[in-house]
């Protein structure tokens, strides 16, 4: 990394920045990337005017052009040679076309800037198609789930609303790394053949590093939980001051990117890891976690009307169905009323009408 970049093209031009910038950067070019962004205000400016060039490059093509080959080929068109200058002959007295002449120039130097903005922008897209070209995406939508097997063998559980990204080509010398938005629950194969011992996810907050092992992730907008079921792992923040811990199974903790704080605690691993099975279960869970996972799994607005549900605690087994099965369950258990009102589903007496 150039710490004397002054332009948003020169920094469009640094393969570094722009897997940083894509999320495809390692843990150490975030951090150099990230110092740099807040060594200055200047710094900052500059990002955000790379960021805008960035965005205007992302449209659409039908095929996908060699880079260099049209790299090469746009600077050869847009580069003058000496030999084009023109060299005005020193005159006592400038005639009207001259003064003419003159007035033009500074705007031929704008649309001279303008190619070449257009050029970064266009060789950043070039870069992007063929970045695109190596990487899986898979998503899930409301109510959806499902089931990866990676070429390692390694098995992933997505639940709803969630992004999972990882290489089309995996080898050896390189550690087996997904990127994670959302939920998703592993079982890592240890030590595959052919493949790279480490296996990695890595999420908007951290990295978690693991050997062979079953657990979950969540992540979202609050930051990164991870639960712990067999094996271990080791979970680092991505920030200026990283920090890491190794979890033991039946452990949970939590963390987000701009905290320098990783919360640890014992706790029944259960209640997070059976929601990609046939049954929810519960142990001792507090009714307002429910209430938190239907409503990202199912993408719904539920209201509680009675304050002392959400602080009343479930063990047990509900069939994991539809949303109006687990609705009713709720319903029965804790004695209370559930309908719907409007878009929004209402636990407990129904709210007063305006």
């Amino acid at each position: 990394m150039n710490g004397q970049m002054k332009t948003p093209e020169q920094l469009l031009s640094d393969e570094s920045f722009l897997d940083w910038v894509m999320g495809r950067a390692t843990p150490e070019v975030q951090h150099r990337w990230n110092a740099w962004l807040n060594a200055s205000p200047v710094n900052r400016e500059l990002y955000q005017e790379a960021l805008e060039l960035l965005q205007m490059g992302q449209f659409r093509s039908s095929e996908t052009p060699d880079v260099n080959q049209e790299w090469q080929r746009l600077r050869q068109r847009l580069t003058f040679s000496p030999a084009e200058k023109t060299t005005p002959r020193p005159s006592a007295k400038m005639s009207r076309y001259s003064r003419r002449h003159s007035r033009t120039w500074p705007l031929y130097g704008v649309a001279v800037l303008m190619a070449l903005i257009a050029l970064a922008v266009f060789r950043v897209y070039l870069i992007q198609k063929q970045e695109a070209s190596r990487w899986t995406v898979v998503s899930t939508q409301i109510g959806e789930r499902k089931q990866i097997e990676l070429p390692d063998g390694t098995i992933i559980h997505l639940n709803a609303r969630s992004t999972l990204t990882y290489p089309k080509q995996w080898t050896a010398d390189t550690p087996r790394q997904v990127q994670l938005e959302g939920e998703a629950y592993f079982q890592v194969v240890a030590s595959p053949a052919g493949f790279h011992q480490t296996f990695q996810v890595q999420t908007r907050d951290g990295i978690i590093t693991v050997l062979g092992t079953r657990f979950d992730v969540w992540t979202s907008e609050a930051g990164t939980r991870v639960v712990l079921e067999e094996g271990r792992v080791k979970v680092q923040t991505l920030d200026d001051h990283s920090i890491s811990l190794q979890l033991l199974p039946g452990e949970k903790v939590e963390f987000r990117r701009d905290s320098q704080q990783l919360r640890v605690q014992r706790t029944n691993v259960r209640s997070y890891l059976t929601w990609w099975k046939t049954e929810l279960q519960f142990d001792h869970t507090p009714f307002a976690d429910i209430v938190e996972r239907l409503e990202r799994t199912y993408g719904v607005d539920i209201v509680v009307t009675e304050p002392d549900l959400m602080d009343r605690t479930l063990s047990g087994s509900i069939e994991n169905t539809s949303l109006h099965i687990i609705l009713q369950a709720l319903s029965r258990v804790l004695q209370a009323p559930v309908h719907y009102q409007k878009d929004r589903i209402v636990f407990g007496k129904p709210e007063a009408r305006s």
